[in-house]
C-alpha cells in the first residue's frame, strides 16, 4: 500500500493551521501547496473544519504571511545549496525521510 503523503510544514496560530505540502514534477520543478483550516476540539479529539469564524480572520492573514515566509525561504536554500535540479529532489526526498524518522522514534517510544 502507498504511503500517506505527509505536510513537509505545519504552522499554527490560535485554532487556525496551515500545511504545506511540497511537489515535483516530471522536470524536477517543485512548488508548494498550502492548506489553511481552523480546528477546533471536540472532547478530546482535535478535528478541522473548512469554515472560519469572525474572530479567526486575523489569524488566517498571520498564518499565510508566516507561510508564504516559510516558502520563500526554502526556495532561497535551494537555489543557495542546490546547482541542478536532481539536488532540489533529494533535498525534498530528505524532508520526507526525515520527518518518518520522527514518526517512528515517537512510535518506539510509546
Amino acid at each position: 500500500m502507498a504511503q500517506k503523503k505527509k505536510a513537509v510544514h505545519q504552522i499554527r496560530f490560535g485554532r487556525v493551521c496551515a500545511s504545506i505540502w511540497a511537489n515535483v514534477d516530471q522536470k524536477e520543478n517543485v512548488w508548494f501547496n498550502i492548506m489553511i483550516e481552523p480546528r477546533f476540539r471536540d472532547c478530546h479529539e482535535w478535528k478541522e473544519t473548512n469554515s472560519f469564524r469572525d474572530s479567526d480572520l486575523s489569524y488566517v492573514v498571520i498564518v499565510a504571511g508566516l507561510a508564504n515566509d516559510w516558502i520563500r525561504k526554502q526556495h532561497d536554500r535551494r537555489t543557495r545549496r542546490c546547482g541542478s535540479r536532481s539536488k532540489v529532489r533529494r533535498w525534498i526526498d530528505g524532508v520526507y525521510r526525515k520527518r518518518r524518522m520522527t514518526f517512528l522514534r515517537r512510535l518506539r517510544r510509546e
